[in-house]
């Protein structure tokens, strides 16, 4: 049986990260799969979404088919003692709308692909966990049913919780959710999290609010 404390800690994972390692079905090599890098962020709808180009080798197999899996470690922590999460999911191809919504919540995180999808042919996909592999560390491993946190927040809401952030010259908030926030200084991003899950999206302002506060206080 899953530990809640174990949950958490496979959330925390992913959205703590950015990059994950995509395999899908080759086409140049049927029944073999395909792996390589992908960037990525955390949806409104709690999915991974990837923005990948229309000639990539994972957009031509995607669309012969959607199965895929994906794996996320934490950055910097290559042992097998680590923690790591493997999703097994299915690509769905985001809508021009939900693209419309979805595509600044990308950008804040990769500003160097600002509108790909509009001026060069790519592609928003969202990855549906079905399922996942949780190893929480030696002797730990569970099959889990893929929960994301209890509190989403739509594109819009996180953008206006955003927007109410004190401002700083060489800070920003990447993205803000029940489990805490990303932020850049520079090329580099961090994550602060929160001590315990927000039961609500009030309560999610009022953390990130105290949480800016102590990444402010805390700069030399």
């Amino acid at each position: 049986m899953v530990k809640y404390a174990d949950l958490r800690k496979a959330q925390l994972l992913l959205y703590g990260q950015h990059y994950l390692a995509l395999g899908t079905a080759s086409l140049q090599m049927p029944g073999y799969p395909y792996v390589s890098l992908a960037g990525y962020i955390m949806g409104a709808e709690g999915c991974p979404l990837i923005l990948i180009s229309e000639l990539a080798e994972h957009t031509h197999n995607l669309k012969g088919d959607a199965r895929c899996s994906l794996l996320v470690t934490a950055e910097g922590s290559p042992g097998l003692e680590h923690a790591r999460l493997s999703l097994i999911a299915e690509a769905i191809p985001l809508t021009v709308e939900e693209t419309g919504k979805e595509a600044s919540r990308y950008y804040r995180c990769f500003p160097q692909m600002q509108d790909f999808h509009v001026r060069l042919d790519f592609r928003f996909f969202r990855l549906l966990p079905l399922q996942g592999r949780f190893i929480a560390g030696f002797g730990r491993a569970y099959w889990l049913d893929w929960l994301p946190p209890s509190v989403l927040l739509p594109t819009e809401m996180e953008a206006t919780l955003i927007s109410r952030m004190p401002e700083h010259p060489s800070l920003s908030i990447v993205s803000i959710d029940s489990l805490g926030l990303n932020w850049r200084q520079g090329e580099r991003l961090h994550r602060y999290v929160f001590e315990v899950e927000m039961a609500g999206i009030e309560d999610v302002e009022c953390q990130a609010l105290a949480a800016w506060s102590v990444i402010f206080k805390d700069l030399p």
